[in-house]
């Protein structure tokens, strides 16, 4: 079904699983959505934790569609604001 409704999401990447050809990424509130060697739009070798995802997922099964990186050769880094 190429209708089926979708929404977008960014998603940090927080687990790269090679042996499973299969990354994790968490976005907010928590939610962790997967993509394999068969989502469009990446390629499992080029993915590195802290990186950031634009993601098209698909409502019904809540299954990642599309990936698109957001932020290319930048490691997203925690700053901590003065009080």
């Amino acid at each position: 079904m190429d209708d089926e409704e979708t929404f977008q999401i960014r998603a940090e990447v927080f687990a790269l699983i090679p042996e499973y050809g299969q990354a994790i990424l968490r976005a907010g509130g928590g939610r962790k959505l997967a993509i394999t060697q068969h989502t469009e739009g990446v390629s499992l070798t080029d993915l590195s934790d802290g990186q950031l995802y634009l993601l098209t997922v698909k409502r019904r099964f809540c299954r990642v569609s599309r990936a698109q990186l957001v932020a290319p050769d930048q490691i997203l880094v925690e700053v901590s604001k003065p009080n």
